[in-house]
């Protein structure tokens, strides 16, 4: 019994001692370079030599870029401090992967440098698919990789997100995108083919102004692309956050420059899947009308001092417009010589 404790006690020191042998080993081979850099410390660089792998022909071209990020020069003593610098400024290039840099020493006793460097793959081209009604450009700025960038496949999945969000804010409602990347064999590169799969899209079914006192439902929906829109057949009538959002931009101006700047214009959107319709309410806050008086002008005219004032253009939320209204009004006056305005 005795001899079996004794042995399983021998056992469990051996293998005790042989993990910690591997943890050393591990350690030891992980900082082994560093150790090597730092016994280099103060050696003078003799030749720095470069390996490049990855696509393209033209490896003298990407050579000269590389060693244009090195700082460290041939001749130079040797600094840990700048070689790090180097592979920071490789890596942030978007170039290259730094795989490996080892030192030498050469018959001359000089210090040689070699880099090990794989070279990205690029984005050749995007190509969009299946974007029609939608323009090209509308979809290439709703993505944030470009012609010319680094091929990242983990960047493909936001990209997907991003159009996706795109189309339904222009009326689709389940729609699906899908990037391929497709390798170039020729240069190594890769080209995104992007599908849109729109699907089906909401209907403008009906537009209503709620709060109008002042102008009929006739005069102020001419003014409305989304009203128009929701006349039309078939994928015409179909519902665009970006239209509505800009048609209450241009009534607010309207009801602006008709001297109510205190208007406010609250959208309602009220969409049913099950009949693919959408239903607008905009709501309308027309607020007090304005009637502005000038006096003491005698220079100027007072529809020429209207165009003065800031309130019928940019609405009143708060007193910068005050001060914004006189100092143009102050400016008027003193080109014309009146400077004590």
């Amino acid at each position: 019994m005795n001899q079996l404790r004794q042995y399983k006690f021998f056992l469990i020191n051996r293998v005790l001692w042989l993990c910690i042998g591997i943890v050393f080993f591990c350690v030891s081979h992980a900082h082994s370079d560093d150790r090597h850099m730092i016994q280099d410390e103060g050696s003078r660089v003799g030749g720095i030599y470069l390996e490049l792998s990855g696509p393209g022909s033209d490896l003298n071209t990407w050579k000269q870029v590389a060693k244009s990020r090195i700082q460290i020069k041939k001749g130079e003593i040797f600094s840990s401090q700048k070689i790090d610098q180097t592979i920071k400024d490789l890596k942030s290039t978007g170039l290259f992967v730094v795989e490996e840099v080892q030192t030498s020493k050469n018959a001359a006793g000089d210090l040689d440098l070699h880099f090990r460097l794989r070279i990205i793959p690029r984005i050749q081209d995007i190509k969009i698919v299946g974007n029609f009604p939608l323009f090209e450009r509308e979809v290439l700025n709703n993505m944030t990789v470009y012609t010319g960038d680094a091929f990242q496949k983990e960047k493909l999945p936001e990209q997907c997100e991003s159009i996706v969000r795109l189309l339904k804010s222009q009326g689709y409602i389940s729609p699906e995108v899908t990037i391929r990347p497709i390798l170039d064999e020729d240069n190594g590169h890769y080209v995104l083919h992007v599908e849109l799969h729109k699907g089906d899209f909401f209907h403008v079914d009906d537009l209503e102004l709620q709060g109008n006192r002042s102008f009929s439902d006739t005069r102020l929906k001419m003014r409305l692309q989304t009203w128009k829109a929701s006349l039309l057949p078939g994928s015409m009538s179909r519902y665009q956050k970006k239209e509505l959002d800009e048609d209450v931009k241009n009534l607010m101006s309207f009801y602006r420059k008709s001297y109510y700047p205190e208007a406010a214009i609250t959208p309602v959107v009220v969409k049913d899947d099950r009949t693919q319709k959408v239903r607008i309410v905009l709501q309308i806050s027309e607020g007090p009308l304005y009637q502005i008086q000038f006096k003491g002008n005698d220079q100027f005219w007072d529809w020429t001092l209207s165009d003065d004032l800031q309130l019928f253009r940019e609405g009143i939320t708060n007193d910068f417009w005050i001060r914004k209204t006189a100092r143009m009004i102050r400016d008027r006056y003193h080109k014309k010589g009146y400077m004590d305005c």
